[in-house]
């Protein structure tokens, strides 16, 4: 069943707009959309990779932010980079995070962690972004 139809049966009117990749890249459509749907592959480095979500380009969050929530967002990030501890950094942004979507900016509509099952004699595995594995820390442990 359509997102639309779904909608429509819990009372909620709305139409959907499918555009075109491109037009999705320009601010000012962003700006006019109430709804954008992106996928985000999170990278091994949790700090970096949200710092790339938060700089996304185009700015699919900052596009829907009120000016004085856009100048608090910047001088969250700016304190997190400052920030010497990593531990911290990472509870800063989560803290945004929770915060945005507490403010109905931001919803997760999943997330996924990969898992992988390997034979035992194979030692050094450990999944990447995309499921990718580094084959240079694969070994095999020698057997009798």
């Amino acid at each position: 069943m359509a997102i639309q139809e779904q909608c429509t049966e819990v009372g909620i009117n709305l139409e959907v707009i499918i555009q075109p990749f491109e037009q999705c890249m320009r601010v000012e459509d962003l700006k006019e959309t109430d709804i954008a749907l992106i996928d985000v592959v999170f990278d091994e480095d949790k700090i970096l990779a949200y710092m790339e979500f938060f700089h996304l380009e185009p700015d699919y969050i900052n596009a829907h932010l009120s000016p004085e929530m856009l100048k608090d967002v910047k001088r969250q990030l700016t304190a997190c980079i400052q920030e010497p501890d990593h531990l911290q950094q990472l509870d800063k942004l989560l803290q945004l995070e929770e915060r945005l979507i507490r403010e109905g900016i931001f919803f997760p509509l999943y997330r996924r962690k990969n898992k992988t099952i390997f034979h035992s004699a194979l030692k050094g595995v450990s999944l990447r972004t995309f499921g990718w594995t580094d084959f240079n820390d694969i070994w095999f442990l020698a057997t009798d």
